[in-house]
């Protein structure tokens, strides 16, 4: 799963693709794949093992208000990056 803007390293999860939540970037995937026919049940197992966060991202205008979309963009604790 994605990790960027995660902090909690305790959030950090690994579940079938489709039990993941919390994640744009795996709910996007499962999308693509259930468009091409793969796994068309949505309670059914992909088969996929995933690792994610539950941790809700914090926005870069959380960090740099003034600045707003011109800040460096997402960052993440290198706990939360590294355990992934």
């Amino acid at each position: 799963g994605g990790a960027g803007g995660k902090l909690d390293p305790l959030k950090i999860r690994v579940a079938d693709l489709s039990k993941t939540e919390q994640d744009p970037m795996l709910a996007k995937l499962r999308s693509q794949l259930r468009a091409r026919g793969i796994c068309k049940k949505p309670k059914e197992k992909f088969g996929i093992t995933c690792i994610y966060s539950i941790d809700n991202p914090f926005s870069s205008a959380d960090v740099c208000p003034s600045a707003g979309l011109r800040c460096g963009g997402y960052g993440s604790a290198v706990v939360v990056t590294s355990s992934f």
